[in-house]
């Protein structure tokens, strides 16, 4: 419960701060630096497929859905939220007779270490996490955990009116997946936990951000979303 309070004074000193400042942007691939004083507004979809032991050893699948709020607190380093609620039923193939409703959340920090040439090393860390309320008689809710780090190599041109990054990055990802039953609770943790990320981002008038990224660990993890950065 204390995790979830902090998060939630975290995301309203952080709106604060973005509602006050502002200004244009350069390109910025994902986990990318923003400007000093920017943020960005944004939605995003994440697939996740990892090897979970010791029940998902052949790999389980799942997908995040959120809306993202990035702030530049300095032109080192960049804070961002993301999180959604749904309020509509869905089970799913899997999981039939199930109603899930979902509430998500994460954190992240971005720190440019380096930049020379319109080239960038930043380091990145990044949480998010995932529980699924099941209001069905079976009350089989399940709760997903993501940390993501990595060393990001990172070039930025431009093709006006576009500015245009791209990256790649080694990364550590951990996940763990846990179902509450209605007699007891298990855990799966992930293995093979270093992978690569890739991608590109793309700034549309100083302003308009789409991103797509890659991460593979044992299998591909597609990463995309849209912003608009003020």
């Amino acid at each position: 419960m204390k995790m979830y309070t902090e998060s939630q004074a975290f995301i309203c000193a952080t709106l604060l701060l973005a509602t006050i400042f502002g200004t244009q942007a350069s390109a910025q691939a994902i986990g990318s630096a923003l400007g000093s004083r920017s943020f960005e507004l944004g939605y995003s979809h994440r697939w996740f497929e990892r090897k979970l032991e010791p029940d998902f050893l052949e790999g389980t699948d799942w997908g995040l859905d959120y809306l993202y709020l990035r702030y530049g607190a300095t032109n080192w380093l960049t804070l961002s939220l993301e999180g959604a609620v749904t309020f509509w039923r869905y089970n799913g193939p899997k999981f039939p007779g199930r109603d899930y409703r979902d509430i998500s959340f994460g954190a992240g920090i971005t720190s440019r270490v380096w930049s020379a040439n319109r080239t960038s090393i930043l380091l990145i860390l990044d949480y998010v996490e995932r529980f699924s309320f099941d209001r069905s008689i079976q009350r089989r809710h399940k709760q997903t955990q993501n940390v993501m780090a990595g060393a990001v190599l990172e070039h930025r041109f431009r093709i006006a009116p576009l500015d245009v990054s791209v990256f790649a990055s080694p990364v550590f990802i951990y996940d763990e997946y846990t179902e509450y039953p209605s007699v007891f609770t298990y855990t799966n943790k992930s293995i093979d936990n270093i992978g690569l990320s890739t991608g590109v981002g793309v700034v549309a008038y100083d302003h308009v951000r789409l991103f797509g990224q890659v991460v593979f660990a044992s299998f591909w993890q597609p990463w995309i979303g849209a912003g608009y950065v003020f």
